[in-house]
């Protein structure tokens, strides 16, 4: 039974790459009149032909008899007319189209469909491809052109890869709000999907893509989606509502006069019937199949025969059905179709038997099990493809929802836009009423203002002034009672846990001092009471030591502290080596507790004629582009708590205000998950006495 599920589906698989018509409206015509007869190919392909007939006269622009032709190749491709499709697509071909227009894309996805033999696949893929470049991606051409790609990849046996690329152009058409587009690729959505066994999904885009379809009466292509729900019940053994889609595919054939359409409908009611066991409504079927075979040569012979032998074996009349299946299966029509010669040999066995034919009942079982074990192995490889298609689709649906909720974002931003300019608006109209008061009132306020600025002033020198005061007040019974902890934790007469105790209160104590350093600098630089000393030093034995100093605390941590000098660094430079050197182990202490990475690196360089730059860079979590300029402000961390890592929260502060104090400036680059880069430029100008340059040094 499971071999006869696969083998039912992959019949499916090749019933549904039979071309139904050529995209009439995925690619719109240039005109109003022209797109109406799209519409109307999906609604009556033989209505629109006579229409199309109508229109071509000799004094029409070429143009428009150019997409005649189009329109009328894409009626005859929903008819199956290949013969008048190809002539319809070589009279288009004639006219001076450029290549670059939607016409020529039209043209070139009908040439991919009619394709059927694998070097004939190839050309075609190699044709829509080089279109395809031509076209703006997100264009309604790229769009179709890439469906058709995808089309041609499935018909090729590339499954995952034609699903994929199907889908992007499906996603494409969503996210550009291309409708038409979108409607004109559902159903090679839909049949991607099945391929990969995804039949909730394709079921979901078969009901949008049939209300888009009822919305414009397009009866054809409801016809197309109703063979595409009947094929999925029947996948699913659901041969109740595989009947009920067939007789709907069946009315809507009928309905536009496609006799191709309700061929198809009755040999596939056929046999969902005969699975019901309703052999009388399945042998009516099968009979108007035979007798609508004569119009339509491209129905599936071997089928049709293999279907009407076993309705013989079901009615009594074996021996008849036998004559039948021996002509599918060695007779003067030998059917191509491995599926039917298999379950024809599985059928003549069951003949045998009811005939008491027992030997050759058991040598039709034999090759029909040697048949069902060599197409096991197509059947696992085609298996491994549909699973890898469907681990594709998933991929591309979440990639759907991304853009979707861009698309959302873009909208909402557009929205705020819209009403910031309102804003914008409203706010410059009252500021120019506004404007008038504040000058008639400006100068009396402006005393009040600078007497305020005073107060504000002396306030600041007044909190200076008391945290100088108090930190040296703090300062002398801290440092006893570190003092002390030092003395308890070395005196031999103490437990273990007494000097765990006095070691901790030794680094309070310790934290505590540093954290009044950090305040009282803060202090003094944000009153800019902070004297700058300009005194030569060397930036090469400076760096060198700030990196030694930081690299005790950074190995305890697993971190690599490496300094790196440029040759052009002078050895003498004039500054404030003092401030520097705050500024530098600020940085690197910052990068060793908070990057989390395992690599710290100092770069030294100069940036001019006359100053330096110091890069202090870690490959650690980074720091996201909307907190970039958080990172300086005090006591904050970038995920925005007040605690976390310790430390005083003031070293970026201090760093970046020394910096502004000696006319230099800091600057972050980052981005989370991509370590962080914290770059210093200062002015520091060689020494008279400077050598011309240093050899190379790392660290």
């Amino acid at each position: 039974m499971k071999f006869w599920i696969v083998a039912q589906f992959i019949f499916v698989i090749a019933m549904m790459l039979v071309p139904r018509g050529a995209m009439a409206l995925c690619i719109s015509a240039p005109t109003p009149s022209l797109r109406s007869l799209q519409d109307e190919v999906y609604r009556n392909p033989k209505s629109a032909l006579a229409q199309i007939e109508a229109r071509f006269t000799p004094n029409s622009p070429f143009t428009d008899r150019a997409w005649l032709h189009a329109i009328a190749a894409s009626a005859y491709g929903r008819l199956e007319r290949a013969e008048d499709q190809q002539r319809e697509v070589a009279a288009a071909r004639r006219y001076p189209i450029p290549p670059d227009s939607d016409l020529e894309a039209h043209l070139v996805i009908q040439t991919s469909q009619m394709a059927g033999l694998p070097d004939e696949l190839q050309h075609a893929k190699a044709l829509l491809e080089r279109t395809a470049r031509r076209h703006a991606t997100g264009s309604p051409a790229w769009i179709c052109l890439r469906a058709s790609l995808g089309s041609v990849d499935i018909r090729s046996g590339r499954i995952g890869e034609g699903g994929a690329i199907i889908t992007n152009a499906f996603q494409s058409a969503t996210l550009h709000r291309r409708d038409a587009q979108r409607f004109g690729i559902a159903t090679d959505v839909a049949f991607a999907l099945i391929v990969s066994l995804d039949f909730s999904t394709a079921l979901d885009v078969i009901d949008q893509a049939d209300r888009y379809a009822a919305d414009r009466g397009f009866t054809m292509e409801r016809e197309n989606l109703a063979y595409f729900r009947g094929n999925i019940a029947m996948r699913q053994s659901d041969f109740e509502h595989a009947v009920v889609a067939f007789e709907a595919a069946r009315d809507l054939a009928t309905r536009t006069g496609d006799e191709q359409g309700v061929a198809y409908a009755d040999l596939q009611l056929c046999e969902a019937r005969l699975e019901r066991g309703q052999f009388d409504q399945a042998r009516r079927a099968c009979a108007t199949t035979r007798r609508l075979f004569a119009l339509v040569h491209r129905l599936p012979y071997g089928r049709l025969t293999w279907l009407e032998a076993r309705l013989m074996i079901a009615d009594g009349h074996p021996a008849g059905a036998i004559a039948r299946l021996n002509s599918l299966i060695g007779g003067k029509n030998p059917s191509s179709d491995e599926f039917i010669v298999t379950q024809s040999h599985l059928a003549r066995a069951a003949a045998f038997e009811a005939l008491g034919r027992n030997g050759e009942a058991l040598r039709d079982m034999r090759r029909y099990m040697d048949r069902r074990e060599k197409a096991l192995e197509g059947n696992r490889l085609q298996a491994i493809a549909a699973m890898r298609a469907r681990f594709q689709t998933d991929l591309r649906e979440r990639e759907k929802v991304t853009l979707e909720q861009r698309l959302a974002l873009t909208n909402s931003e557009l929205e705020r836009r819209r009403l910031w300019l309102w804003s914008i608006g409203v706010a410059a109209m009252l500021i120019s009423v506004l404007l008038g008061l504040v000058i008639c009132f400006g100068r009396r306020h402006s005393r009040t203002l600078a007497a305020h600025a005073a107060a504000a002033r002396e306030m600041a020198q007044a909190k200076a002034d008391f945290l100088s005061n108090m930190s040296h007040e703090i300062r002398a019974p801290l440092g006893s009672l570190i003092l002390n902890a030092q003395m308890i934790a070395d005196s031999p007469d103490m437990t273990d846990r007494s000097r765990a105790v006095a070691r901790r209160m030794d680094r309070v104590g310790q934290r505590l001092i540093d954290l009044l350093d950090d305040l009282l600098l803060f202090s003094r630089i944000e009153t800019r009471h902070v004297p700058l000393h300009d005194a030569p030093f060397d930036p090469c034995r400076l760096c060198l030591d700030i990196v030694d100093g930081v690299r005790d605390r950074a190995a305890g941590a697993g971190i690599e502290v490496h300094a790196d000098i440029d040759d052009k660094v002078p050895t003498t430079m004039m500054g404030d080596a003092g401030k520097i050197t705050q500024i530098l182990a600020n940085l690197l202490d910052n990068a060793v507790l908070h990057s989390q990475g395992r690599t710290v690196r100092l770069h030294v360089a100069p940036a001019g004629p006359d100053a330096l730059a110091l890069t202090v860079e870690d490959d650690g979590i980074g720091i996201p582009e909307s907190d970039r300029e958080r990172v300086f402000q005090r006591f904050l961390q970038v995920d925005g708590s007040r605690h976390g890592h310790g430390g005083s929260g003031l070293g970026l502060a201090i760093s970046k205000g020394l910096c502004e104090l000696m006319g230099g400036s800091i600057h972050v680059g980052s981005a989370a998950g991509r370590g962080t880069r914290m770059t210093v430029r200062l002015p520091c100008r060689p020494s008279p006495s400077e050598a011309p340059g240093r050899e190379s040094s790392e660290t």
